[in-house]
């Protein structure tokens, strides 16, 4: 069996040949950037990504999880795009984290999945989700490490979905319990504005936004 080929470096000249060819025969590079946006917009923004880890198949990377909810950070099919050529990458740049849901299954696996993000990856992160038993450990009371989770890392951030999770034993969330989950974040957002959605509570949606600037505490029903 002969030994395996070494890959080697392109050098400027071959890598400008491949972009202009790519340009030139591309069906995707050939239409106009408006519509290529919308391409993004609706494969990155449809999208939520499930933030947790297989337990078999853990070496096949882009293995699709499991779960029904959405992708398994493993699975990073929808990823496959940013890695087809570098005129792709640079277009498309952080696209995916400001435009995806980036659902936080665990505590645990969360600030591993952090950790191997670039800062400005990390700060791109538009949208995120938690069930509720994520929730519970959040507040200071219970959980007084909650800093350790990159609340504070997320520059970025613009909405936190509190999703119904079936795990959770306690049935649905009151008041105090938002409040509670709430004030467990809050701190970690300073000097912005930052919307939380709680999903399936008692009396329906209901959004909390917060900006700590101003000092002014919004409850309402989601309309």
């Amino acid at each position: 069996m002969s030994p395996p080929v070494e890959p080697t470096a392109l050098n400027a000249m071959e890598t400008n040949a491949i972009s202009l060819r790519n340009q030139q025969e591309s069906p995707l590079l050939r239409l106009p950037s408006e519509l290529r946006n919308m391409i993004y917009a609706y494969t990155f923004g449809n999208t939520t990504i499930r933030i947790t880890r297989e337990k078999r198949h853990s070496c096949c990377h882009g293995h699709p999880s499991q779960n029904p909810g959405g992708i398994a950070w493993k699975g990073n099919r929808i990823f496959g795009i940013t890695q087809v050529c570098r005129e792709l990458r640079s277009e498309i740049g952080l696209m995916p984290f400001e435009m995806a849901i980036f659902y936080n299954t665990s505590c645990f696996y969360w600030p591993e999945f952090l950790n191997g993000l670039s800062v400005d990856q990390v700060g791109a992160i538009t949208h995120i989700q938690i069930p509720q038993s994520f929730a519970v450990w959040l507040p200071q009371v219970r959980f007084p490490r909650r800093h350790n989770y990159g609340f504070d890392k997320l520059c970025g951030l613009k909405d936190i979905l509190l999703e119904d999770d079936e795990q959770f034993p306690w049935g649905d969330m009151n008041l105090n319990d938002i409040f509670a989950c709430y004030r467990a974040v809050e701190g970690c957002l300073k000097h912005r504005t930052v919307k939380m959605i709680f999903r399936k509570c008692k009396g329906g949606d209901i959004v909390a936004q917060h900006t700590i600037e101003q000092d002014r505490r919004l409850i309402s029903t989601e309309v």
